[in-house]
């Protein structure tokens, strides 16, 4: 009997619009193309909190230096790229008064946490149970580790859980952790394969 639900944040509640903040602030198609391709080794490790996010911050600026200035307008900016989607507030809330537990699984940088958070961008978080972050936790997906903390913490029963997330590797981890995953691809199919699982 499935009791709990399981949310990713990014690109299932949330957008992740990099590009629209790279094209709001003017970012050349050589800075936009740095964040495409470049922004991994130390934004995994901000990720787990392993390396504050200013240190990040100017490590990138140091890397290139041509690109500083546009670079730390992004690094500054990218929260507002993050918004919750059109649907999240009324599904959340929809879900939380049919009488299942919410919770939030997923990788999160603290500097990015800390702004949404202070500009009320996750007020629908109210609906949720209990929120692991990576940051917080200092473990990310898809390492297992993550989906047994969220089931200790909680008490949860994996066999109780679905799953959403948008990244096939991660539903491969949380299957494996005995989750119901199901890989996110819109809402509309999100609805229809939690209605097959009900």
């Amino acid at each position: 009997m499935i009791k709990n639900i399981v949310f990713d944040m990014g690109k299932v509640l949330m957008s992740f619009g990099w590009r629209n903040v790279c094209k709001q602030y003017g970012l050349t198609e050589e800075a936009t193309e740095i964040v495409h391709k470049e922004f991994k080794d130390l934004w995994q490790k901000a990720l787990v909190d392993a390396i504050p996010y200013p240190e990040m911050h100017d490590e990138y600026l140091r890397r290139y230096p041509e690109h500083a200035e546009e670079l730390h307008t992004y690094l500054t900016h990218v929260h507002e790229g993050m918004r919750a989607l059109d649907y999240t507030h009324a599904w959340t809330k929809e879900l939380k008064e049919q009488g299942y537990h919410l919770y939030v699984l997923s990788n999160w940088t603290r500097f990015n946490h800390e702004r949404l958070v202070a500009d009320g961008t996750f007020d629908y978080l109210e609906n949720f149970d209990g929120q692991i972050w990576s940051y917080a936790v200092k473990q990310a997906k898809p390492d297992s580790a993550i989906y047994q903390t969220l089931l200790d913490r909680y008490d949860l029963i994996a066999d109780e859980c679905v799953y959403f997330d948008d990244v096939e590797e991660n539903i491969a981890a949380g299957n494996q952790a005995g989750l119901h995953g199901v890989l996110f691809e819109s809402f509309e199919q999100a609805k229809a394969a939690l209605a097959d699982l009900l």
